[in-house]
């Protein structure tokens, strides 16, 4: 039995999306290493167990994410990403037949233009596309902005096997992903390209 919600709905992409392939310093290679292990962003479900709002959760773990390369946090409350979710997809809260999730490039123009609002002002993420293919513009993307939010899409039969080993699962694969691609991870997000 699936209890995460999750929630994104299939990917598009909108008129005139940002593609970060086209800026100067993604014609770079990537640094060999970025050594992160000793950094912990301390991650919230930020009501995604419950709500279809990985959109909103997943802009809210990023900016917690930076903040923690700086070597500061942020504070993101449930409450933060609830309301950030019914103003970017309509959802109104407490009303579960409005709960639909997301379109992520829907959600990131909104929080682009309206800011994504804490109790310490609002946040206007930077977002782009970058072709999921390659692999030294993703290294560059960490490098250069501190994180990267990655959307994807999973079968039910992977949500379940997610519940199944509280995520563990998903981790593995990226590791696996990573060697297949020359390019290693480890648990606490050190990236290196070999």
């Amino acid at each position: 039995m699936i209890t995460r919600k999750l929630g994104c709905l299939p990917a598009r992409r909108i008129p005139n999306q940002p593609h970060l392939d086209k800026l100067r310093m993604m014609a770079r290679q990537a640094p060999a290493k970025l050594v992160r292990d000793h950094i912990n962003p301390q991650p919230l479900m930020l009501g995604n167990d419950t709500l279809g709002d990985c959109t909103s959760a997943g802009i809210g773990n990023y900016i917690r994410a930076v903040a923690a390369l700086g070597g500061y946090q942020v504070a993101v409350t449930e409450a933060d990403a609830v309301q950030f979710y019914a103003q970017s997809t309509g959802y109104v809260p407490g009303d579960e037949g409005t709960d639909q999730g997301g379109v992520e490039v829907d959600v990131l123009a909104t929080a682009g233009r309206e800011g994504y609002t804490l109790g310490s002002g609002p946040y206007f993420p930077l977002w782009g596309s970058i072709d999921p293919q390659d692999r030294n513009s993703l290294a560059l993307l960490m490098a250069g902005f501190g994180a990267a939010y990655l959307g994807v899409q999973l079968s039910v039969s992977d949500m379940n096997q997610i519940e199944a080993t509280n995520g563990a699962c998903v981790l593995r694969a990226l590791l696996e992903k990573a060697d297949d691609a020359e390019i290693s991870m480890d648990e606490t997000s050190t990236l290196t390209r070999e």
